[in-house]
């Protein structure tokens, strides 16, 4: 049985964020000590043999140059589940329909649903592409051509950030949908596009910030609905100065070379 020590734990976000603030700071430290060891491997490979100098070759962007497989589990391993961990906290499924066609409908505040089942982060995502008809946008003939040609205008008008946003999030479902992988693999891919993009706070910021959603999805007491993500924002922040280039199908990858293999 649920106590009410459990109920005042479950409530307390502090432990949580302070995952993220750890995961943050060993991407961060990852990052950095394999961009030392490749200018000290770069120096060492272009120095002449009789050449005793011990100065560094040092590169104009310090993030170019990492080994991807470190950095890929620092992110995947401890970063977004730490990140996926908080947005969760007090994120709830409502007595309302799942759907969101009828969402202008919701008039008064939702009741939360009495299930001790947490929503997931990447359900709440789609929630927000439903809310904006993100289907809709994701297959106009406008979009469909600036995609095809890489352009960052639809209809003769820059793409906004939002549009982005849409975008990604159908660019997500469509590459997993056809082997039915999970929430989790969605997630962590969208994360991975975000980061590499530069656009993962400014993305969280929308989705986090859009009060029909924080409204009804959040509990009271949830650091989203409390605090507005900002804490969690900011530090996310000082991931925007490092160049990701992180693989968004890796599970799909997985799936399609040993179907025995579901991440």
């Amino acid at each position: 049985p649920t106590t009410k020590k459990d109920v005042v734990a479950k409530k307390h976000y502090g432990e949580l964020l302070a995952k993220l603030e750890v995961a943050i700071e060993k991407v961060i430290h990852v990052v950095r000590s394999v961009n030392t060891y490749a200018r000290h491997s770069h120096t060492y490979l272009n120095n002449d043999d009789d050449d005793n100098s011990s100065s560094i070759t040092t590169s104009d962007n310090e993030e170019e140059s990492y080994d991807q497989n470190i950095v890929v589990l620092a992110v995947r391993q401890d970063l977004i589940p730490a990140l996926r961990e908080l947005i969760e906290h007090g994120l709830y499924e409502t007595n309302y329909s799942t759907s969101l066609a009828v969402w202008g409908c919701f008039s008064t505040r939702a009741n939360y649903s009495t299930a001790n089942d947490t929503m997931h982060a990447w359900k709440l995502f789609l929630k927000y592409y439903e809310m904006k008809h993100g289907n809709e946008f994701a297959n106009s003939p406008a979009r469909k051509l600036s995609e095809s040609f890489s352009l960052d205008v639809i209809g003769g008008k820059p793409i906004t950030l939002k549009q982005c946003l849409l975008s990604g999030i159908d660019n997500i479902v469509k590459l997993h949908e056809k082997h039915n992988k999970s929430m989790d693999s969605c997630f962590k891919s969208f994360v991975c596009f975000a980061l590499n993009e530069k656009k993962l706070v400014s993305f969280l910021r929308i989705i986090l910030k859009t009060m029909p959603l924080v409204e009804n999805y959040y509990q009271p007491w949830s650091y989203t609905k409390k605090t507005g993500f900002n804490d969690a924002l900011h530090s996310l922040d000082r991931l925007k100065s490092i160049d990701f280039r992180l693989p968004i199908n890796i599970s799909v990858r997985r799936f399609t070379n040993n179907k025995d293999l579901i991440e």
